[in-house]
C-alpha cells in the first residue's frame, strides 16, 4: 500500500480536524492548555496562574454588592472572614466551610460558660445550678445540661414559629424544604425560616442570591 506525502498527509488530516493547523509537518501539537486572557472565559475570568477559567478573581467580579470572592474555589460567597458579617449583629460570624455568616463558631464566639451548636451555629446557656433556666420559658435538657425554649413541636406556640428545632431548642418556622412553599421553598436553618435561596446553588443560572433578602435575583 502506497504512503501519502507528508505534506498530504498534513492537509488532510487538518481538513479532517484531526490536527490543528497550527501544528509543523512534524505533526507536533502547539496547541494551549487553558486560558490566558478573560475573552477566553464567557461570563468569568482567566486565573492566569492555573490558566483556568474561574467565576471570580476578587469582589468587582461578583454579581452583587453582598457577595464576596472566596480565593481558593473563586465563587461567590456571603462571606470570606468575620469582617464581612455586619448586617445582622446575632451573626458575626463567618463560618468558613459554609461561607455564612453564623451566630457562632466555637464556645469562644458564645458568652462565657455558654457552648455553641454546630449544626445551627447557636450559643446555647448551661443549666444553672438546681436546673432553672433564667430566660423565660426556658427549660433545662439535663442531658445536654443546656436550657432550651422547646423539646418538641408541642411547645411551640407562634403561628409561624411552630416547629421545634431540636438542636438549639428554638421555635422555628422549618427545619426541612418540605414545610416550605414558592416563593420561599427553600428551609434556611441557620436562620429558621422558609427563604427563596440559602446560596448560588438555590438560583437559576443568570441569577444570583441575594444574601440580605435570600432571594434569587438578576444581577
Amino acid at each position: 500500500m502506497r504512503s501519502l506525502p507528508a505534506a498530504l498527509l498534513v492537509s488532510t488530516l487538518v481538513t479532517s480536524g484531526l490536527v490543528a493547523s497550527g501544528c509543523d509537518a512534524r505533526l507536533e501539537f502547539q496547541d494551549k492548555v487553558g486560558c490566558e486572557l478573560d475573552s477566553e472565559c464567557p461570563g468569568g475570568r482567566c486565573d492566569t496562574t492555573s490558566r483556568t477559567c474561574v467565576r471570580c478573581l476578587d469582589d468587582a467580579d461578583c454579581p452583587l454588592a453582598g457577595l464576596h470572592c472566596e480565593p481558593i474555589g473563586h465563587t461567590c460567597v456571603e462571606c470570606v472572614d468575620d469582617t464581612q458579617c455586619k448586617r445582622d449583629p446575632m451573626l458575626r460570624r463567618c463560618d468558613s466551610a459554609l461561607h455564612r455568616c453564623v451566630g457562632c463558631g466555637n464556645a469562644a464566639d458564645c458568652r462565657a460558660g455558654d457552648t455553641c451548636e454546630p449544626l445551627t451555629h447557636r450559643c446555647l446557656s448551661p443549666c444553672p445550678p438546681g436546673g432553672f433556666c433564667l430566660s423565660p420559658g426556658d427549660r433545662c435538657d439535663s442531658t445536654r445540661n443546656v436550657c432550651l425554649d422547646c423539646f418538641s413541636s408541642a411547645d411551640c406556640h407562634d403561628k409561624v414559629r411552630k416547629t421545634c428545632e431540636p438542636l438549639s431548642g428554638r421555635c422555628v418556622q422549618c427545619t426541612a424544604d418540605a414545610q416550605c412553599a414558592a416563593p420561599t421553598a427553600r428551609c434556611d436553618r441557620l436562620l429558621g425560616r422558609c427563604v427563596g435561596c440559602r446560596d448560588q446553588a438555590d438560583c437559576p443560572a443568570g441569577m444570583a442570591c441575594d444574601p440580605t433578602s435570600r432571594a434569587c435575583v438578576s444581577p
